[in-house]
This record gives structure tokens, sequence and C-alpha cells, in this order.
């Protein structure tokens, strides 16, 4: 066999092993990925919830699915979601999962929660980031007071919220105004989405399900890399 042909062959098996060894690491990791998912997002949803006795992630939109009544994982974690919260049949608020594209860092996924009916008045419960990529010591500072007290029982307009840097009235932190653009305008995304799907869950392939959240921990926020300005 020529030099040549016999370098081709070798990394070509290279090659393929690799790719073979690749696969078998993603089915591997794949669904402990996929469970860690879920987990953060139960805790979170405990975590901004009025109290509740149905179970929020069996009762789910997830706006774009290609199947509403039968929404993949895949979706539900790429598309916004909002899970309804019911207490004796009554529907006492809801949490709505919005991925914002304009973080800092790249894309935020967020949690709001919401309290109240989709028909009346929404206030704000809390919110967590999901999934981020903020300025930790700046964009991390949205989750704490003086930030995140503003918005506690927040009664949600129906114009778009915006920081005063904007023309707004939420005040932004200083040094992480990109950041508190994300909330200001995840909140506003989600309030809409709540009065537009609330009411409208479907039983969907969710997380086993919750107990009431009204005295939930809120746990503890994934690390996060990076650094710099904002």
């Amino acid at each position: 066999m020529p030099k040549e042909l016999r370098y081709v062959v070798v990394l070509t098996l290279i090659a393929g092993g690799s790719a073979g060894l690749l696969a078998l690491v993603h089915d591997a990791t794949r669904e402990p990925i996929a469970a860690s998912r879920k987990a953060r997002t139960l805790q979170a949803l405990q975590a901004v919830l009025p109290e509740f006795d149905n179970v929020p992630t069996d009762e789910r939109v997830v706006v774009g699915a290609a199947d509403p009544s039968a929404p993949t994982d895949s979706e539900a974690n790429r598309l916004p979601v909002v899970f309804m919260a019911r207490k004796g049949g009554q529907v006492t608020g809801g949490a709505v999962q919005v991925i914002h594209p304009r973080g800092y860092g790249g894309p935020v996924k967020v949690l709001v929660g919401l309290e109240g009916d989709p028909a009346g008045t929404v206030r704000v419960r809390g919110y967590r980031f999901l999934e981020h990529k903020e300025t930790p010591g700046l964009g991390t500072k949205a989750l704490e007071p003086p930030f995140a007290r503003q918005f506690e029982g927040f009664e949600v307009p129906r114009e778009p919220l915006k920081v005063k840097k904007d023309g707004g009235t939420v005040d932004a932190i200083t040094g992480a105004t990109i950041t508190s653009r994300v909330v200001a305008e995840s909140i506003s995304e989600a309030a809409r989405l709540f009065r537009e799907h609330g009411g409208r869950g479907t039983p969907g392939a969710g997380t086993p399900g919750t107990a009431p959240a009204g005295q939930a921990d809120p746990g503890q926020q994934d690390p996060v890399p990076g650094g710099g300005h904002e």
C-alpha cells in the first residue's frame, strides 16, 4: 500500500473512531443534561409562582410548538413556555419562560412569575435566570435588591417596560444597562404571553409534579462564566 494511501486510511479510522466516541458521549450525557435542566426549571417555578395545587409543568403552553397538543422537550427548551398555576381550579397566576436574544453575554433565558388572572391585573411575583452568561458582579445584580425589589408586586402595564435611559421608568443597574433591559423587556413579554395564552394549558411531557410553592426556597443560581463590563 502506498505511503500516502496509508495516511488516508489511518486518518479515516481516527476520524471515524472520534465521531463514534463523540456520539457515545452525547448519548450518555443527553439524559442527565435534560434532567438537570428540568430540575432547575422546577426549582425556579417553586420560587416564583403563587400558591398552587395543580402541576404547572403538566399544564403548559409551548408558544410556537409544531404540535401544541404534544410539544417536545426540545421545543420547550428553546421556545417561550407559559406554565399555569391554579388553586381549587381557579387561576392564581403563571410563570413564563422567555428567551431574550440580547443579553450582554448572549441569549438569556428568564423565568418570570406572575400573579393574577390573564384577563385582569397581572403583577410580578418574582423572576429567575435559567440560563445566562451575564457579567458576575454586574449583570448578576439583576437578581438582587435594590434592582429586583422594584418589581416586587409590580403591576405590569400593557405598554412595554423600558429603563430610564430609554425613556422608561425602570431604574437600571449602574454598569449593567444591557442586563437591566433584558429583565424589563422579559417581564413585559412574559405578561403579554400570559395574557394571550394563559388558561390554555395543554398537558404535556413535563417535569414530575410539584408541591405548593408558596414557601419554597428559591435556591441558588447557576454560576456564570465571563467578565468585563456592560
